[in-house]
């Protein structure tokens, strides 16, 4: 089961271990919208920065990726599972998940359709 605000690691060997949170609610097709957190450099997008220590995954100053975010559907999910690719941390603090749902809301680099299913689950839990 996936619930908003929760977050997991790639453990894909491709893939660099970053960490990926549930932004929105899932979806009538049952996907649901994922961004993941980088480490803050110049000229990134500030859309949403997380300081070191707001979740225990983040140990130096970070940002959103917002123009990384996908909309991954819960049998990719799964199958990550089944292939033990993919770790669940610690969900993100509710105002976190604010942060970077506004974010997503504000940034240029955010995809339309993820922008529209943000701002649903928001709606939701307004």
């Amino acid at each position: 089961m996936v619930n908003l605000g929760d977050t997991f690691l790639n453990l894909n060997p491709g893939s660099p271990q970053h960490l990926w949170v549930v932004a929105s609610n899932r979806t009538e097709d049952h996907r649901y919208v994922i961004f993941n957190l980088t480490t803050k450099r110049p000229g990134c997008d500030l859309s949403c920065e997380v300081q070191t220590g707001e979740h225990p995954f983040v140990t130096r100053d970070s940002v959103v990726a917002y123009e990384r975010g996908q909309l991954v559907a819960i049998t990719t999910i799964r199958r990550m599972q089944d292939l033990g690719f993919y770790q669940a941390m610690e969900p993100v603090s509710l105002h976190l998940l604010r942060r970077i749902q506004e974010g997503a809301l504000i940034s240029e680099h955010t995809l339309n359709k993820l922008r529209d299913l943000i701002r649903l689950s928001l709606r939701r839990h307004s």
